[in-house]
């Protein structure tokens, strides 16, 4: 039996890969994107509760006129549903007689929202990235684009929780009005519960999607860009490599360039920097978590409502995944 199960789970694995997104892509606006995490935030067809203004990724206009409020500015704050990991500096801009500084915060926004596309969702209760470069540019086309840091080992950001990135002194970024962040984006790691269905057994669990974006090292195995594996851990525990569609062609936010993945993010205002100045800059790049793990149920014999189930001997069975755990994104400032 136990043979049966660890091949009947290898097929359905590779199954789960399918539904879970490495198909390649539909361009931005057109059908439901199931490729690439970090892509997919930017546009969904998914209906939401848009109360911020920078939402990029929203299919309904924004109730707020650009310039409107945005929450939350600082995770610290009460009402931001994010645990502060790092001391409270990163709020209002202050100043330092040392010189200034521009800083890069990653935070995943857990706040409840409601979704109408009629598909279960569950927050991923792991979700890190890691980073190790930053740039900002005075446009999107990077014709002003500026080195901020390079870090020598990727910082890795608890998307649960509210992380500094890195940061660099303003001493050496020119004078001028930036209006975009650009990271390079090293590997992303996502944990999601689910059951596995294999023959008659029932097998509850949990799945991991690793994905190297650039060429990279994870736990001493060396990983090229789009290289990657999934992982079903329960009564067994299987990690199957696995490979990744790369960024759209055509896209001006992200691109792979000598095995590095860059993705380039509009700043919610414009972000002056002078460069004698005492001024401590930073920017946030808000992800919103809450429940982006979302599939389509499907009425079989054994299958829960609200479990991601998945049937390791035919895929037709199982639950298709439609959004990987990001449902959209917002940037704040130290000028909002």
């Amino acid at each position: 039996m136990l043979r049966f199960m660890r091949k009947a789970f290898v097929v359905g694995l590779i199954a789960t890969v399918w539904v879970s997104g490495c198909t390649e892509p539909a361009p931005d606006g057109e059908g439901t994107q199931t490729t690439d995490v970090l892509g997919d935030t930017r546009t969904e067809d998914v209906f939401e509760d848009d109360v911020r203004s920078e939402d990029a990724d929203s299919s309904l206009p924004d109730t707020h006129a650009d310039g409107g409020p945005i929450t939350p500015l600082d995770a610290s704050d009460e009402d931001a549903h994010i645990p502060d990991a790092e001391a409270d500096a990163e709020g209002d801009t202050q100043t330092n007689p040392q010189g200034g500084s521009i800083a890069i915060y990653l935070a995943g926004d857990l706040t409840p929202k409601t979704f109408q596309d009629g598909l279960s969702g569950q927050t991923p209760k792991v979700f890190e990235i890691a980073l190790s470069k930053y740039d900002i540019q005075t446009s999107l086309d990077a014709s002003g684009r500026v080195h901020c840091y390079d870090l020598a080992q990727p910082k890795v950001a608890n998307m649960l929780q509210d992380t500094l990135m890195g940061s660099c002194e303003t001493a050496s970024i020119p004078s001028a009005a930036y209006t975009h962040g650009r990271v390079k984006v090293d590997w992303l790691r996502l944990t999601v519960e689910g059951t596995l269905h294999a023959g008659d057994q029932v097998l509850p669990g949990e799945f991991t999607f690793f994905r190297a974006y650039s060429d990279t090292t994870y736990e001493g195995e060396t990983f090229d860009a789009g290289q990657g594996w999934v992982e079903y851990s329960g009564v067994i525990q299987q990690r199957i490599p696995m490979a990744y569609a790369g960024p759209v062609p055509g896209d001006a936010y992200t691109e792979l360039i000598d095995g590095e993945y860059w993705l380039t993010f509009p700043f919610g205002r414009t972000l002056p920097v002078l460069q004698d100045s005492e001024q401590e800059h930073w920017a946030r790049f808000h992800w919103e978590l809450f429940e982006s793990f979302r599939w389509e149920e499907r009425p079989r014999a054994g299958y829960v409502e609200s479990i991601w189930d998945v049937n390791a001997t035919n895929n037709t069975q199982s639950e298709q995944v439609f959004m990987n755990g990001v449902s959209g994104f917002y940037i704040t400032s130290s000028v909002d």
